[in-house]
């Protein structure tokens, strides 16, 4: 049902995108597939033979800059925007373990990632084309002017770099040797065959014969090849800093763990029997660490006559342990590229997830990719996972989750604002809906936030750690109504969950902004345009935003779609302000220079429903009622200002003031 639904709103956004795009030009239309990007596939690009326009839809009310990933069958592409700017790209193998979905039927065995940078409440279009083959018989080489200068400067490398794409030699026994490693691999004799058979061979004119110098350049060579690392001198030519030293220049946030090539490789081996340490922070006299690792609960079961034989089901979440299992990582794979760094891990229990951190410092979040399944059952225990995070964030079993999708309220372990409780479920009974973020933080506000892509249960049930539920597959029916097991199985096999989270780890604020950019991430199109070369496409509309001007910082875009009988030229407008309250939180908006569409002939107001005006709703009396502040007020002792009503600011014709944590709701007619 839901499937259909986005099918046939996908229609009505082909349509509006290509009069946009294309100006009213009917000669030809362009197809905007949706992909399956949780799935790493995508029809287009598998079967189109040339060029592709990548069409990226930004649903905020600010300029956003996004990761974008486009599965491909080929990797050898380029990808510009309308301005002729080359996009750096990065290329990346897809995870065996989303190759090996059931579910998954594609050629796509690669991914493309790049960085968008997208107009607020508008689209922006990339041209996506294959590079051109490079021939090497027709490369022309320039004539040095000044060996005795090349040499110079040959003599200032650390090591001999030569790189090669193809060609032939005249001595068939030439062994190509590509990407030499920075650091040797531990273990190895680093004999290296051929390497000066394969200089040499370079130097050689047509003829056979060496050209003049030859012999200076073979002995530099010589001298400059990868030695075994005890041969070699040290390579850090700066001093060493003590810990105070570093603790005196850490007014910031900054990584401060140096790791030595040896020193990663042993933390690899040791990421086989614990969880995966992702980021190391420095922050006043602290270091912050953080780590993440997959953990499983096994379901109770029972005969559910009694509440203590309740099984675990679709309607109750009752694991049979206080404790979960950890499930042990099998290997991980590190990768680093022009736009991300990341880490791949695999455990031994069909899940798997993958560390991402972006080098462009406006992206200011990582992100943790995971799958989990088919989950196994052989055993005949049913299993709910968790993804856990681990910090030495000090919390005071303290931690945050929002209120549907809003302000955040403050959750502490084993107690609750308004009874003294008495938990007969210690786990079950600290968990929280989570619909936007989960976070925690000490006395010096140093948090961790995670950002997840759906609604999720979680809790924080150790000192500094939150832990998320990601899947669930039972064996028992919790007698709520169903009447059937949490057993979800296709072609055969158990569902497969594929998800991402983005967090936070940092003691910059993390606002509602950077939560609305998870929750309403940019809609992703691709379209074949094998027959529209680059300067055509140029010649369309490839960037729009349909605001007249940027909404001041703090407003949402809440709701924008038409309203009223067709034809009667009606909008509903929603516009939130989504910042706390202090004494410069009050936004002010100009309704009639909002939107580039046309201009409005008359606004409006409606209460939040719009299902009737704003002055015929009730009225909740608030005064004395409630504190101004529910984090504040919980588990302090401490007296609390009451809330109470503020006098409002009347609006000026089309300026409208939106105080904080409003929302207000128009109707405009144009």
């Amino acid at each position: 049902m839901v499937s259909r639904a986005v099918e046939d709103a996908h229609m009505i956004v082909t349509q509006a995108l290509n009069r946009s795009i294309l100006g009213g030009d009917a000669s030809f239309e362009l197809e905007f597939d949706r992909c399956h990007f949780n799935e790493s596939r995508c029809k287009t690009t598998e079967e189109a033979t040339g060029n592709m326009i990548i069409t990226i839809y930004n649903p905020l009310a600010w300029s956003v800059v996004s990761p974008v990933n486009i599965p491909t069958v080929d990797e050898e592409y380029e990808i510009k925007d309308g301005k002729g700017v080359v996009q750096t790209i990065q290329v990346t193998n897809i995870p065996d373990t989303v190759l090996n979905m059931p579910s998954r039927v594609s050629k796509s065995k690669k991914e493309i990632t790049f960085l968008a940078t997208l107009p607020p409440l508008g689209y922006k279009s990339y041209y996506m084309s294959k590079k051109p083959k490079r021939n090497i018989r027709n490369v022309k080489y320039e004539e040095v002017p000044d060996i005795d200068e090349y040499f110079e400067k040959i003599r200032k490398k650390n090591y001999a770099e030569i790189a090669l794409e193809g060609g032939e030699f005249e001595d068939n026994n030439v062994v190509f040797l590509t990407n030499i490693p920075d650091e040797p691999k531990k273990g190895s004799s680093y004999n290296y065959i051929n390497s000066d058979k394969r200089a040499k061979a370079l130097l050689k004119t047509k003829k056979g014969s060496k050209d003049r110098n030859v012999e200076e350049f073979e002995k530099l060579f010589d001298e400059q090849k990868i030695k075994p690392k005890r041969h070699r001198p040290e390579e850090n030519p700066y001093p060493s800093m003590s810990g105070e030293e570093m603790r005196m220049l850490s007014d910031d946030p900054m990584v401060v763990e140096r790791f030595t090539y040896d020193e990663l490789a042993d933390e690899a081996n040791q990421q086989s029997v614990s969880a995966p340490k992702m980021k190391s922070l420095q922050y006043t006299n602290k270091i912050y660490n953080l780590s993440a690792s997959h953990w499983y609960y096994p379901a109770a079961v029972g005969n559910n006559r009694v509440f203590e034989n309740r099984s675990s089901g679709a309607y109750i979440f009752r694991p049979d342990a206080e404790s979960p299992i950890q499930l042990r990582a099998k290997d991980n794979q590190l990768t680093e590229g022009a736009v991300f760094i990341e880490n791949r891990f695999t455990t031994h229990d069909n899940a798997a997830f993958t560390y991402r951190t972006y080098k462009d410092d406006r992206i200011k979040f990582d992100e943790l990719d995971f799958i989990v399944g088919p989950i196994d059952i052989s055993d005949d225990i049913g299993k709910e996972y968790i993804v856990r995070y681990e910090s030495n964030i000090i919390s005071n079993g303290e931690f945050y989750t929002d209120s549907n999708g809003r302000q955040m309220i403050k959750r502490k372990l084993n107690k609750r604002p308004a009874w003294n409780l008495t938990l007969e479920e210690p786990v079950a009974g600290n968990y929280y809906p989570v619909v936007a973020a989960a976070s925690l933080k000490d006395d010096s506000n140093f948090q961790l936030t995670v950002l997840p892509d759906r609604a999720v249960g979680a809790a924080s049930l150790q000192e500094g750690c939150i832990e998320i539920m990601i899947h669930r597959r039972l064996l028992h029916d919790d007698a709520f109504g169903v009447d059937e097991a949490l057993n979800e199985t296709e072609y055969g096999k158990g569902l497969v969950v594929r998800g991402t989270h983005r967090f936070f780890f940092t003691i910059d604020p993390v606002t509602f902004k950077d939560v609305l950019e998870m929750r309403l991430r940019p809609q992703v199109f691709v379209s074949d345009a094998k027959d529209l070369n680059y300067g055509s496409w140029m010649n369309l509309n490839n960037e729009k935003s349909w605001l007249q001007a940027p909404l001041p910082d703090g407003v949402h875009f809440l709701t924008l779609e038409p309203f009223g009988i067709e034809g009667q030229h009606q909008l509903l407008i929603r516009l939130e302000n989504y910042l706390d309250e202090s004494e410069s939180s009050s936004r002010v908006v100009d309704l009639g220079q909002l939107l580039t569409i046309s201009s409005f002939n008359s606004v409006g107001e409606k209460a939040l429903a719009a299902d009737r005006g704003v002055k015929e709703k009730w009225s909740w009396s608030t005064i004395e009622e409630f504190s101004e502040s529910f984090n504040d007020q919980y588990g302090s002792s401490k007296p609390v200002r009451k809330a109470h009503e503020k006098s409002k600011k009347s609006d000026d014709s089309y300026k409208v003031n939106l105080d904080a944590k409003q929302i207000r709701t128009f109707v405009v007619t144009y």
